[in-house]
């Protein structure tokens, strides 16, 4: 089919998005960026943000009201206005480029020669620039002043001299009448094609130029143009102060040249989104986009993946049929069923309204839509209608299609009908009961495949048999909603996701990023072999290489590339209603219907290439200052804060962009900043730093990394010799604490001996006491014949429990009294405690010993073994694990105990909370920490287990230890 507006996607930035108002001439320069002429000066934009360009001071506009704007050869922006020459805008700076260059008049307009060079045409003459000065190629005469100049493919330069046309034959020699061309002719554009467009009072006139003479191309388009220009694709861009934007397809224009005719146009105005009443200038970019610029702001076409069908307002509930030489029947709920010719117009049909079954037959080559009066069959010829709606059928007929066979199927909306045939006659009943019937597929083999809308119920009919699938045979695509049958083969497409059957079992197809075909309400496989699922999001495109990974392994999660409105598709489906969404045309093409609109994709046409991003870091501001990014930044002391923007002129699809950025020497780690063009550093110490930018988007690799140096100077306090004063009272500070320190240690120390002889002698007073006469009594109990077997053994683990509590408590008896003489092996502690918790259970349990020998004070070796007794009960009662690990490691500085678990973890914020509530243990354990100066650091994340380290300081005073051990630690599970 032709390229039509339709296959653009329209975005208009107005006043409200920054964008000027009245604006007169769009360009970009060699840097990448868009330029455009306003009510005031000019305003750069990079796609996504505009900037109007303020000149710097001592410099000044010639005339703040511009007529137009051009590219510079070798970079910069020509500025023209009404009553003075040119002004060249290079590197921030204005350059008068008037008559003091020997610019001849005053507005005027650029055109490129073919050397590269810039051209210029005034009401009083045409000139060159030679990169210094302008060279007059020609002066106005008295038979008439100049009105417009180009060059064509050819080079040769065409004028407008007064009312007629003057040639210079490879823009050499003098002017002559073009012989052939037509009078009264105002503008002239050259285009690729070899087309010459001539504008004129009420309409442009097509001519082409044979060397000698000119002739007419095709009959003149009826309208009066602002512009008239031909994109790099062929196409006819105008726009018109009456009509808006008129648009002609190379294809129009080709057939309106073969057939002496005039070119069919397409028309887009106020109505349909454009941003302003009046269009003016047009500007084509390298990706296949258009710009438009009007009264009140600036309009992108921008060439979209899905090329939409251009239906009348008001249409809903759309439902098509496409036949095999691109007729297009489109039925809806609101109008008759519509007939678009792809080379002409729309046309109403006596079809009624309601038509939301629609399908095509290739092998009877006819399109069938199922109304309320019943079936119609749409070609060849007048639509006719071969069969009636069913007699109890209801009010809608949800579906239609014809089988091999040549019978017609449709599902009715009552409960009482789930799937009828017309046998020429009558409607049978294929399927009866509270069943209903949304959509129908048949297979290649003639079986029939028809979803309900129960949950996981689909009806397969071969060969007059009937077969139910559901939950119990592993469909588990919810409410079934589109079915692709292969023959014994389909995929399956439903609220709950898309599925493959292979003729015996299902399979969900699954991707990286969850719910990608949720729901699911059309599926296609392209000639290509690449499958595409209609989905609430837009339509899914599987390349056919993930398809095939997926049918040899059923766990493989496919790679997609997800086409929305911004690819030219124009809105959501109906999830319930004219399903399936997704067809397949006999000529290749895709086409995704939605409630309000269809648009088609081509599978065979390549995808356009996405443009290289160009990365600019622009400025550095602080509160004091805004500094240029032109060169090395060097910031004063008070200059701690700072912000930098950065961009990218990205013009194609600036929504795509994601940048990353990082301050070497600050923090070398990239920060992802998403769509944000800037970057806030605070309390940036003194120093040289590098900042460093990079950016994707649509798939490109990272682009080159654009960079700034910055330079942060010292303030007087911040400087080595000024801290190096202070140095001497400081080192008498550290002695006096740390001699005050020591000396309540040792109190305390003295304290505590005293606290655990005490606490020994009630510990032996009384609860060993009790526990021997528990142990006496269970011993007793279990001697007791009269005990079921149950009970004796019951009564056993009592006792040994209690026998083990009093070996316990003598071993803290030993530890309290024999404190200063003893030392506490951890590793056997631990070792022998975790055997014990290990004991009925599957958890894998070791303990890892590395660095040399610890002198440890003996009142915190006791602690330090509690502690990790508490870790250690902790991993085996709550985290669920398959595996816990202790390591203890010794090295200079302190002594390290690490439990670690490959349980079910938890959050930062449930570690401070169970800390807080004494949950876990966790309460006790920090307790113990801050009695002894020991520090607890846990690190976990839910699933992904937990870590405790402790750590001891084998020196006094040493307060500061990091969060996790250096070197005989690891994070055991990833």
């Amino acid at each position: 089919m032709p390229e039509s507006l339709g296959s653009f996607h329209h975005t208009a930035f107005l006043r409200k998005d920054g964008a000027p108002g009245d604006v007169s001439s769009v360009e970009r320069t060699a840097d990448g960026f868009l330029w455009l002429a306003g009510t005031r000066g000019v305003t750069r934009f990079d796609g996504a943000r505009f900037d109007e360009f303020v000149p710097l001071p001592g410099e000044h506009y010639e005339q703040p009201q511009l007529n137009r704007v051009y590219p510079a050869t070798g970079g910069g922006l020509w500025l023209l206005n009404e009553t003075h020459g040119p002004t060249l805008l290079r590197d921030g700076h204005l350059f008068d480029k008037g008559a003091v260059a020997g610019f001849v008049g005053s507005s005027g307009r650029m055109f490129r020669g073919p050397d590269a060079r810039e051209w210029a045409v005034t009401s009083d003459a045409v000139m060159r620039y030679d990169g210094q000065q302008w060279r007059v190629f020609a002066r106005s005469a008295k038979d008439g002043i100049f009105h417009d100049a180009t060059f064509d493919a050819h080079g040769n330069l065409w004028v407008v001299r007064g009312t007629g046309v003057e040639v210079a034959r490879g823009g050499k020699g003098p002017l002559v009448p073009a012989e052939g061309a037509p009078a009264n002719v105002r503008r002239i554009g050259a285009g690729a094609s070899g087309r010459l467009y001539l504008r004129r009072a009420n309409d442009v006139a097509i001519y082409r130029d044979n060397g000698r003479t000119m002739s007419e191309a095709a009959k003149p388009i009826a309208s009066y143009a602002n512009e008239a220009r031909e994109s790099p694709s062929g196409s006819l861009w105008m726009t018109s102060p009456t009509r808006g934007i008129v648009y002609a397809s190379a294809e129009s224009l080709a057939a309106a040249e073969r057939n002496g005719t005039t070119p069919m146009v397409e028309v887009f105005d106020k109505a349909d989104g454009l941003s302003g009443t009046y269009p003016w200038p047009i500007w084509f970019d390298d990706d296949g986009g258009t710009w438009i610029g009007t009264d009140s702001g600036i309009d992108r076409f921008r060439r979209a993946a899905f090329t939409k069908v251009r239906l009348p307002q008001g249409i809903h509930e759309v439902s098509a049929a496409v036949s095999a030489d691109g007729t297009i029947w489109v039925g809806s709920e609101t109008m008759p069923v519509l007939r678009v010719d792809p080379k002409g117009p729309v046309t109403e049909t006596v079809v009624p309204k309601e038509a939301l079954g629609m399908s095509y037959d290739p092998a009877s080559q006819t399109a069938l839509a199922a109304t309320p009066e019943g079936i119609w069959q749409l070609a060849p010829g007048d639509p006719v209608l071969v069969a009636p709606r069913p007699a109890d059928g209801g009010t809608i007929i949800n579906c239609v299609a014809k089988d091999l066979q040549g019978r017609i199927i449709a599902c009715a909306s009552l409960p009482t009908h789930g799937l009828t045939i017309w046998n020429g006659k009558t409607w049978e009943n294929l399927i009866r009961g509270p069943l209903r019937v949304r959509s129908v597929t048949i297979g290649p083999d003639n079986a029939l495949w028809a979803p309900t809308v129960s949950r996981n119920q689909l009806f397969v009919s071969r060969d007059n048999n009937l077969t139910e699938y559901g939950a119990r045979d592993g469909l588990s695509a919810g409410t079934v909603k589109a079915v692709l049958a292969l023959g014994a083969q389909a995929w399956i497409g439903g609220d709950a996701g898309l599925q493959y059957f292979d003729g015996t079992a299902f399979a969900s197809v699954h991707t990286m990023t969850p719910d990608v075909f949720v729901p699911a309400t059309g599926v296609v496989l392209d000639k290509q072999g690449s499958l595409w699922v209609q989905t609430l999001q837009g339509v899914v495109r599987v390349p056919r290489d993930e398809v095939q990974k997926f049918l040899a392994n059923h766990d493989y999660k496919v790679s997609y590339r997800l086409y929305t409105s911004e690819d030219g598709i124009p809105g959501s489906p109906d999830p319930d209603r004219t399903l399936p969404t997704l067809r397949l045309s006999d000529d290749g093409r895709i086409w995704a219907q939605t409630t309000t609109g269809l648009a088609w994709i081509s599978p065979d046409l390549p995808e356009r290439a996405p443009s290289r991003l160009r990365l600019y870091v622009e400025s550095l501001s602080t509160e004091s200052a805004t500094h240029e990014a032109t060169g090395a930044i060097r910031l004063q002391p008070d200059e701690q804060t700072f912000r930098i923007t950065y961009t990218t002129p990205y013009l194609t699809a600036p929504d795509a962009v994601r940048f990353s950025y990082r301050l070497v020497g600050y923090n070398d780690e990239w920060q992802d900043a998403g769509m944000r063009r800037e970057a806030v550093f605070t309390k940036v110490p003194p120093g040289s730093y590098r900042f460093e930018l990079k950016a994707s988007a649509e798939g490109t690799v990272d682009a080159a990394i654009a960079a700034v140096d910055i330079e942060r100077v010292p303030a007087v306090h911040e400087t080595w010799w000024f801290r190096s004063l202070g140095i001497v009272p400081v080192l008498l500070a550290i002695w006096l604490v740390f001699h005050l320190r020591t000396r309540r240690l040792e109190e305390k120390l003295r304290i505590r001996s005293a606290e655990r002889e005490a606490v020994a002698r009630d510990i032996h007073d009384t609860l060993l006491q009790r526990l021997h006469a528990l142990l006496v009594s269970l011993q007793s109990f279990a001697a007791d014949g009269s005990l079921q077997r149950r009970q004796q053994d019951e009564v056993v683990r009592m006792a040994d429990a209690a026998r083990q509590g009093i070996v316990e408590a003598r071993h803290k008896l030993i530890a309290l009294r024999g404190a200063g003489d003893q030392r506490l092996d951890l590793y056997d502690a631990l070792s022998r405690e975790g055997r014990r918790l290990q004991e009925g259970t599957e958890v894998g349990f070791s303990v890892k010993l590395a660095g040399g020998a610890a002198v440890i004070a003996d009142l915190h070796a006791e602690d330090l073994r509690d502690m990790a007794t508490e870790a250690l009960r902790n991993a085996f009662h709550h985290a669920r694990a398959s595996r816990v690990e202790v390591t203890i490691n010794v090295d200079q500085h302190a002594l390290w105990v690490v439990v670690a678990d490959d349980g079910v973890g938890f959050s930062q914020a449930e570690v401070e909370r169970a800390m807080a509530a004494g949950h876990f243990g966790l309460k006790g354990l920090q307790e113990r920490a801050d009695q002894i100066r020991a520090h607890v650091h846990i690190d976990t994340e839910p699933g992904h287990g937990t870590e405790v380290h402790i750590r001891h300081s084998l020196r006094p005073g040493d307060a500061s230890p990091p969060a996790r051990s250096r070197s005989a630690v690891r994070r055991f599970f990833p």
